[in-house]
C-alpha cells in the first residue's frame, strides 16, 4: 500500500503501543516497529510498497476507504475508517499468522473494554487459491471461526474464472464458515462478470468489481478490475455498517462480539439488489447495496434512520482571495431557486445576484466583485426557502 497517498494517509491505522523506528517491540507483541502492520512474506515492517513493484493493496485500500469530501481524486466506501495493512500471500503459513495478528488485537480490544488493541471488525482477502480443496487447509479454514468468534467478520475474493467453486473448490471462498463471506464480481450492466466464479452454495453475493477507478499505487487513480475489487467493497460495506450510532446494536461488542458480527453479515445479505445473472449462482442472488443493507440495521433495532442531506451544502469556494470573478461550487437536494447577496464588512449589503432555477445535484456559479472597493466581504447564498442559506468570509484583494 502507498502509505503516503494524500487520499489513504488519513485512513490508515497505526499501532498506538508501538514507538515508531526504536528498534523495539514496544507492545511486546513479538513484532518489533509494526506501527503500520506487519510484511509476514518478509518478516519485516515494511508494508508500504509504493515504487518498489507493489500494485495491489492500494487500488482495494481505496475502495474500502479512501478519504472523503478532502478535493482529492475518489472517495471509498467509507469516507473515514482506519485500514490495518498485512502483507501475507507468499505462504499459507503467513496467511494463518497474519490472521492471527489481527486476532490477538481483537482480543485484547475485547477483554480490556476498548483501552487497549484496536476494533478490528472485518478482514478482505483478496487472495486466494483457485480450485484449492478447503478440507486440505483446515487450519486456514478454521482462523475464520476464530476471528467470528472475537467479533471479526471476514471478506474473501473468489476466483477470476468462470468455474463454479461448490464443484471445483476454491480458498478461501469454498470454506465453510458462517463467519466468511465470499463474493464475486459483477459490472456496470449488473450481471456476474464472465471471468468470475460462482457457486450456490459458497458465494454469499456479488458486488462492482469490473473498472473500479481507484487509486493506484503508485500515486495516481486509474481503473482496478476483478473480484480483488469485488471484496473490499463488502468488507468496506461492514465498516460502515458498524460506524452507526445506534446505542443497542454497539453495545455488546466486547461482550457479545459473535452475535454484533452474524447479525452485521445478515444486514449485508439481506440488504442485496436481486440482480438475474446470480441467481442460482449465488447464495442471496443478488448484488451488494450499501444502503438497504444500512436500513436492515435501523430497522432491526427499531430506530429510525437518520436523513440525507435535506439542505444546501457548500462544497467550494475559489479563489479566495479573489480580484474580481469568485466561484462557488455547491450542491441542492432538490430544483430550487438561488440568489446570491454580498455585504461588506460593515454588513450592507452591496449586490443581489439571481441565478435562477436549479436542478437536483452539484453546481458551479461566478459571482462578480467588479466596482466593489478592497476589502472583506461576505456572501450569502439563499434557496426559495430564505432559512436555507451559507455564508461565507470573501477578501477582495
Amino acid at each position: 500500500v502507498n502509505l503516503n497517498h494524500p487520499d489513504l494517509r488519513d485512513n490508515i491505522w497505526t499501532n498506538q503501543g508501538e514507538i515508531p523506528n526504536n528498534n523495539i517491540d514496544d507492545d511486546n507483541n513479538g513484532f518489533v516497529d509494526d506501527y503500520y502492520g506487519w510484511n509476514f512474506n518478509e518478516g519485516n515492517n515494511d508494508v508500504g510498497r509504493s515504487g518498489n513493484g507493489g500494485w495491489h493493496g492500494s487500488p482495494v485500500a481505496g475502495i474500502i476507504g479512501a478519504t472523503g469530501n478532502n478535493d482529492e481524486g475518489v472517495c471509498g466506501v467509507n469516507l473515514k475508517v482506519k485500514i490495518l495493512n498485512l502483507v501475507a500471500n507468499d505462504r499459507i503459513e503467513n496467511i494463518v499468522r497474519a490472521y492471527d495478528y489481527i486476532l490477538r488485537l481483537r482480543r485484547k480490544y475485547n477483554k480490556t473494554q476498548g483501552k487497549e488493541g484496536a476494533f478490528v471488525v472485518v478482514s478482505n482477502a483478496s487472495l486466494g487459491i483457485d480450485k484449492g480443496d478447503p478440507l486440505k487447509h483446515p487450519i486456514w479454514c478454521q482462523m475464520y471461526n476464530l476471528l467470528g468468534e472475537a467479533g471479526i467478520l471476514s471478506v474473501a475474493a473468489t476466483a477470476n474464472a468462470a468455474i463454479n467453486v461448490d464443484a471445483d473448490g476454491d480458498l478461501p471462498t469454498a470454506c465453510s464458515s458462517e463467519f466468511l463471506i465470499s463474493v464475486t464480481n459483477t459490472n456496470s450492466n449488473d450481471e456476474k462478470e464472465s471471468s468470475a466464479a460462482y457457486g450456490k452454495e459458497h458465494i454469499d453475493l456479488g458486488a462492482p468489481g469490473t473498472g473500479v477507478f481507484t487509486i493506484e499505487n503508485e500515486g495516481g487513480y486509474g481503473a482496478f478490475g476483478g473480484t480483488s475489487a469485488a471484496s473490499p467493497h463488502v468488507a468496506g460495506a461492514i465498516a460502515l455498517l458498524y460506524s452507526v450510532k445506534v446505542l443497542d446494536f454497539i453495545s455488546g461488542v466486547w461482550d457479545r462480539p459473535a452475535e454484533k458480527a452474524l447479525l452485521v453479515k445478515d444486514f449485508i445479505l439481506k440488504g442485496v439488489d436481486p440482480i438475474e445473472d446470480l441467481q442460482d449462482r449465488s447464495v442471496t442472488g443478488g448484488r451488494l447495496n450499501v444502503y438497504k443493507s444500512l436500513l436492515e440495521l435501523y430497522e432491526h433495532y427499531d430506530v429510525e434512520m437518520p436523513e440525507t442531506t435535506t439542505k444546501m451544502v457548500l462544497n467550494k469556494v475559489y479563489p479566495n482571495p479573489t480580484k474580481d470573478d469568485l466561484k462557488i461550487q455547491f450542491y441542492v437536494p432538490n430544483k430550487t431557486h438561488i440568489s446570491i447577496h454580498i455585504y461588506n464588512a460593515l454588513g450592507a449589503k452591496m449586490r443581489e445576484e439571481v441565478i435562477g432555477l436549479v436542478d437536483e445535484g452539484n453546481h458551479e456559479v461566478a459571482v462578480s466583485f467588479f466596482n466593489l472597493r478592497k476589502g472583506l466581504y461576505s456572501i450569502r447564498m439563499y434557496t426559495n426557502n430564505l432559512n436555507d442559506f451559507f455564508a461565507t468570509k470573501i477578501i477582495l484583494e
